[in-house]
């Protein structure tokens, strides 16, 4: 038994869910979170960010792919 069996979603119900809300997430750190913080921490969160872009491209090629959007 599967995780997700337990809640009854498949894998790509559950892709379809979190695309969207990880889109979601990415933009709002990106446009609203590390604007406004000039600290370290904020510097290293824009490295960070830089290399899970590519990363959020491919999760969307995957979700385009299955859901046709």
């Amino acid at each position: 038994m599967q995780p997700s069996d337990h809640f009854g979603a498949t894998a790509v119900a559950v892709e379809a869910r979190v695309i969207p809300v990880l889109d979601l997430l990415l933009t709002f750190i990106d446009e609203e979170l590390l604007p406004h913080d000039d600290s370290d921490a904020a510097a290293e969160a824009w490295e960070l960010m830089e290399s899970i872009r590519p990363l959020v491209g491919q999760i969307r090629g995957l979700g385009d792919r299955r859901f046709g959007g």
